[in-house]
């Protein structure tokens, strides 16, 4: 959608008219006059901007549009429309009064045709309802949207037709839809720097956490900057030991906590909600489900303290330890919307409150913890490392994992047969040709100009041969049947040459290298390298065997193949050859195993990688596991 002018010496917009009943419609583009612009834009821009900047909420600014629209044109109903991006479905939402869902049912068909053009064209679209023709509909996409997914909102207003101008519609409605992106993209930046913000708030709170020196510094520090981040009434926050019971270690702008007081036991009574059920809890209840008996200590303590709503949350680690409890309280209802963020705050300084206090507490606190934890530990060690060493004595194939790489059985190279101008390469490498195919072309303006020019001295030594012999120049004509001879030597030469023009491959297969398109026009020398041509029938799989493993594997040991190419497709097949010196690979030293692979499908080409598998002898499976970690002590430990 083009830019909506924001000062009267802009050019207007690009609009499309359409008419219910005409599918095709033409988009064009039409200036508006600076007086035009300065009539009937500037007072709407100045109201707009206003609606803008005192706007808290989306709903607030469509209200506010709304209106103003309404002021200045016979404006019907306002919606937004959203258009999925995956199957271009409309969700309708109305902005105006309750009258849009009656203004809906009569227009609804030219509303998703109105719709439908400005997400396709990108741009203001407006459409005479027929055939009463009392209505113009105006549509204008939004360039950032409201919506968290993926789908295209468009702004659609419904206007009386009367004698409004449809272009000073589509201009209204143009400008409309620019200052809620506008206002979008505000709200954006200002939840991003309010995003940075609380990072760098947790960040310091994490680290105010780390260096306390006992579980009440820790506390004070979590509820304190609760209170700060979330702008809460007041924070408690209480520890639960190896019994599951809380004990109430610090409330914001407190300093000297009775932990006996009547007032603090309501408190603890509170926390022990999310303690005792192992989830939060938070009022006013949001969900229905929820039994209000589990929310009643909640709400008292909010009667009691005059706050308008709480949060009871407890502190895990580990999956589902309870190590501690948070209780924060608002003045405002509304604040209970922050219940996700708090839960992710309180699961970030869990961890961190877990720590402090385990390097506080005491050894029995620390011995009675253990306790907890492992019941019956011993025994249950002892059955599990039976269970461990009855497994590892069970025998399996040891395999060794190796890398590979696919290789032609066999590689025929197509070489220049004589000095000459590459003409035009006809393949390139990964092309698959068959036996005689022409896969290049060799110039051969040159060998026919010399070839003109021998056989024009040819037919000259022919002459003066005949000369001599009318007058018996015996020497002379053998001079010139030498040469003659000399000149048929080269001719039938060039004539040979002018047969090997075309360069032909010399079997099927692919080309594997050789690539000429580039070439084109250069000189080429004689028996240079071409092509080289492979045959797909059989693959040769090059695997590289580790050193440390390559005494375990033997000529005739079983190999699976799995080529990155075709990860549900495997090969099989033995090891044929392993070669008698190691190569260097990927820095690694290894001995290069080949193993021939049908591929009479022709699916395999030269150059794929993948992974394989030898199975070698039966072994214990702890052999298999620990070998290599085994050997390696006993390499540097025993010489």
């Amino acid at each position: 959608m083009s830019q909506l002018p924001s000062t009267p010496d802009s050019v207007s917009p690009r609009v499309t008219s359409a008419s219910a009943d005409d599918p095709r419609n033409a988009v064009s583009s039409q200036p508006i006059g600076v007086e035009l612009l300065e009539i009937e834009t500037q007072p709407l821009i100045r109201d707009v901007a206003r609606a803008v900047d005192a706007a808290g909420t989306a709903d607030e600014l469509f209200k506010a549009l709304f209106e103003i629209i309404a002021v200045q044109t016979e404006c019907l109903a306002l919606w937004r429309v959203q258009v999925a991006a995956a199957d271009k479905t409309l969700r309708t939402s109305a902005v105006s009064d309750d009258s849009a869902a009656a203004v809906w049912l009569s227009v609804e068909d030219q509303i998703t045709d109105v719709v439908q053009k400005s997400e396709s064209y990108d741009q203001i679209c407006s459409a005479l309802v027929l055939p009463d023709r009392e209505h113009v509909l105006v549509a204008a996409p939004l360039e950032a949207g409201l919506s968290q997914d993926d789908s295209r909102e468009i702004l659609t207003a419904c206007f009386a037709a009367n004698d409004q101008s449809t272009l000073r519609l589509q201009w209204m409605l143009g400008i409309v839809s620019q200052s809620v992106s506008q206002w979008a993209q505000r709200r954006q930046l200002v939840l991003v720097k309010s995003q940075s913000q609380t990072l760098n708030e947790a960040l310091q709170l994490l680290n105010e956490i780390s260096d306390s020196k006992n579980t009440t510094e820790a506390a004070i520090a979590i509820v304190n900057n609760f209170r700060r981040l979330f702008d809460a009434n007041q924070v408690a926050i209480a520890q639960v030991d190896v019994h599951q019971r809380s004990h109430l270690l610090a409330v914001s702008d407190v300093e000297n906590l009775d932990a006996a007081a009547t007032n603090n036991k309501r408190l603890l009574s509170a926390i022990d909600q999310s303690v005792s059920s192992r989830a939060s809890v938070a009022f006013p209840n949001q969900d229905a489900q929820i039994a209000a008996a589990r929310v009643l200590p909640l709400e008292n303590w909010c009667a009691d303290a005059n706050a308008a709503s709480a949060i009871s949350l407890p502190m895990k680690v580990d999956g589902d330890e309870i190590v501690g409890a948070l209780l924060v309280t608002f003045a405002d209802r509304d604040r209970i919307n922050q219940q996700p963020y708090v839960e992710k705050m309180a699961a970030l300084v869990a961890k961190q409150f877990y720590i402090v206090s385990r390097a506080t507490c005491s050894t029995g606190e620390l011995l009675r913890l253990k306790l907890r934890k492992g019941k019956s530990t011993m025994r249950k060690l002892c059955i599990a490392a039976l269970i461990v060493v009855g497994l590892m004595a069970v025998p399996m194939p040891y395999r060794v994992p190796c890398e590979c790489q696919l290789q032609p059985i066999e590689r025929r190279f197509v070489a220049a047969p004589y000095d000459g101008i590459l003409e035009k390469s006809f393949v390139k490498i990964g092309d698959v040709v068959s036996q005689d195919q022409i896969i290049a072309r060799l110039d051969g303006r040159q060998l026919r100009i010399e070839l003109a020019g021998l056989e024009a001295q040819y037919e000259g030594a022919k002459r003066r041969r005949d000369s001599s012999l009318a007058v018996r120049e015996i020497a002379q004509s053998q001079i010139a049947r030498s040469e003659m001879n000399r000149f048929w030597s080269q001719i039938q030469l060039l004539n040979n040459r002018m047969k090997d023009l075309e360069t032909r491959s010399p079997i099927g297969g692919v080309i594997v290298a050789g690539d000429m398109e580039k070439a084109q026009g250069a000189p080429l020398e004689m028996g240079q390298n071409l092509f080289e041509v492979a045959p797909l029938e059989t693959m040769v799989a090059e695997i590289g065997i580790p050193e440390s493993e390559i005494h375990y594997v033997h000529q005739g040991d079983a190999v699976a193949l799995k080529i990155n190419a075709f990860p549900y497709q495997s090969w099989a097949g033995k090891v044929q050859q392993i070669h008698p010196s190691a190569e260097i690979v990927d820095d690694q030293t290894v001995f290069i195993a080949e193993v021939e692979i049908d591929n009479s499908a022709g699916d395999l080409r030269p150059g794929m990688e993948g992974n394989a598998k030898i199975t070698t002898r039966w072994s214990p499976i702890g052999w298999n596991l620990f070998h290599g970690a085994w050997e390696s002590l006993r390499y540097w430990t025993i010489w």
